[in-house]
């Protein structure tokens, strides 16, 4: 009977750690896998070029993300879109802009604030396979700068690393 029980019980971790391969998505003429089973997809707030995920986790207090993955038709649309999202307006405070690497392709990052909310816009934009992207991250500042060491970063990882 121990064996047995023991058996079960080894047939069930190997099962629950299985994860189940990532689904691709496809947004304008690219693909991309998100990489977490934590991101559900909003097909209702996506269209061709610009896709939508949202992340409801509850730890001891309801957290709430939205991550919208875009890509842009050419390259001036993508710097126009750059360069105005480095202004601060006056319902957005840009915190700090800087250049880093994720997943070998050079980011250009810009963390701002809503001026009207405790909310916190974390924008990525970078150029792969001769397309352009963005990747907006905004949820409540506790959230954002909560999950932003791991989960944010493997979800960039990811999604930049997988797309086509």
């Amino acid at each position: 009977m121990p064996i047995a029980l023991l058996l079960l019980v080894a047939v069930a971790l190997g099962s629950s750690s299985n994860n189940p391969p990532n689904h691709e998505y496809n947004v304008f003429n690219s693909t991309f896998q998100i990489g977490s089973s934590w991101w559900e997809f909003d097909e209702s707030n996506s269209t061709n070029n610009s896709l939508m995920f949202n992340n409801h986790r509850s730890l001891g207090v309801f957290h709430y993300l939205t991550l919208r993955l875009t890509q842009y038709t050419n390259n001036s649309t993508f710097e126009s879109e750059y360069q105005n999202s480095k202004k601060t307006s006056v319902n957005r405070k840009v915190l700090n802009t800087e250049n880093t690497i994720v997943a070998g392709i050079q980011v250009n990052f810009i963390n701002a604030t809503d001026a009207n909310s405790n909310k916190t816009i974390q924008e990525y934009y970078f150029q792969k396979n001769g397309k352009y992207f963005s990747i907006q991250i905004l949820g409540s500042s506790d959230t954002v700068n909560e999950f932003n060491n791991n989960s944010i970063r493997f979800t960039l990882e990811s999604i930049i690393s997988t797309i086509k």
